[in-house]
């Protein structure tokens, strides 16, 4: 078992995309920098972009240190050439500087241009130049995605990569979102039932696109330090051993029958279908009523058209299903988009309280769950 992560295994699978998702701190982002950035810059001259989500993840305060771990390995490989780095205007450039800190030397191209999701029409229409890599670094989130965030990825991808080919795209992150909307968007379907240190390659047909998908074995990296996570909560096993973060949620606390059940709604998202029963309960002894939806997996096959409350993006003529949460066409709808408003309203196991909190973000229901 190595320290930190290494690049060997994925890159020998020769993928245009590699996706590789772990526990945070392991030596993703170092490693990729260090092979596909510093050594291939030296090698042949050639670029990496750097993408981000938000334009603010690229100011100088939150990116400016990017390169500073590989100064000693820049300095090395320029011959002594370069010994620090500049960045301005989005860009990262090896440079000279004096006792006075002062630049006396710069490379005559940048190494590193950057680029953010949320901002990716400014680089439409630009010639970016040749990058021989593309490196999205924490594609994954427990926050927000934006809206259609896939389809402006590839729109950013392909501004950069225009009509030349050659290009390698990274796709990297911490195991922080179990169910994020890229995985159903790419079709990589076993992304649940991976196994920490594998590698899963994906074809589609003879078009040349694959995709490789690795899910980083455990790191001695950082080991001694899991005595200050050791608390018994789900969501720090990501930070110890690279699991995928769960956040723990509220189990229903009661039996209830068929009878209790006021309606059904569905929630078809990111590959899953999920089933929620509104639930009016009367406890038998205090005579208190609890109004509640349970979160469950929906396995056996359903006859769409007879659902009256259905959230999903996919093209439908019923009337009665909504594409966007604020349609609400019936009461039933808004009753249930109410209730799951606040956390204590509905209950579930962990993985499907992920899926619906994921949900919530990607259909604007911005209330924390």
């Amino acid at each position: 078992m190595s320290d930190y992560y290494s690049l060997k295994k994925i890159d020998s699978k020769k993928c245009l995309y590699n996706m590789i998702i772990g526990k945070r701190a392991n030596g993703k982002t170092y490693a990729i920098i260090k092979e596909h950035s510093i050594k291939d810059y030296f090698k042949d001259g050639s670029r990496l972009a750097y993408i981000r989500r938000f334009k603010e993840d690229l100011t100088p305060r939150n990116i400016g240190e990017l390169l500073t771990p590989h100064l000693p390995l820049i300095e090395k490989l320029s011959k002594g050439r370069f010994n620090s780095i500049k960045y301005f205007n989005r860009e990262f450039w090896f440079c000279k500087r004096n006792e006075k800190n002062e630049i006396t030397d710069i490379s005559e191209t940048s190494v590193i241009k950057c680029f953010s999701l949320n901002t990716w029409e400014s680089a439409k229409g630009a010639d970016n130049g040749y990058f021989k890599t593309v490196f999205f670094d924490e594609f994954l989130t427990r926050g927000f995605y934006l809206k259609d965030e896939f389809i402006m990825f590839t729109n950013l991808l392909s501004s950069i990569i225009r009509n030349r080919d050659g290009t390698t795209i990274y796709m990297v992150a911490n195991t922080v979102n179990k169910y994020c909307p890229y995985f159903a968007e790419m079709g990589l379907s076993n992304i649940e039932k991976m196994a920490q240190g594998t590698i899963d390659i994906y074809k589609y047909g003879e078009t040349g696109l694959s995709i490789a998908v690795e899910y980083c074995s455990d790191c001695i990296a950082g080991r001694k330090v899991n005595k200050y996570f050791a608390f018994d909560n789900p969501r720090l096993q990501m930070i110890k051993s690279g699991s995928w973060e769960l956040d723990n949620y509220p189990h229903c606390p009661v039996d209830y029958d068929e009878k209790d059940v006021l309606f059904h709604a569905f929630i078809d998202f990111n590959g899953a279908l999920i089933h929620g029963e509104v639930v009016r309960y009367i406890d038998s002894y205090t005579k208190n009523k609890h109004l509640f939806v349970f979160f469950y997996k929906q396995t056996k096959e359903i006859d769409f058209e007879k659902i009256k409350v259905l959230y999903t993006d996919k093209p439908d003529s019923n009337i009665l299903h909504c594409h966007f949460v604020h349609e609400q066409p019936s009461k039933m709808h808004k009753m249930f988009i109410e209730l799951i408003r606040t956390r204590n309203d509905f209950y579930s196991t962990n993985e499907v309280g992920e899926i619906v909190r994921n949900w919530k973000m990607h259909v604007g229901l911005l209330t924390k769950i």
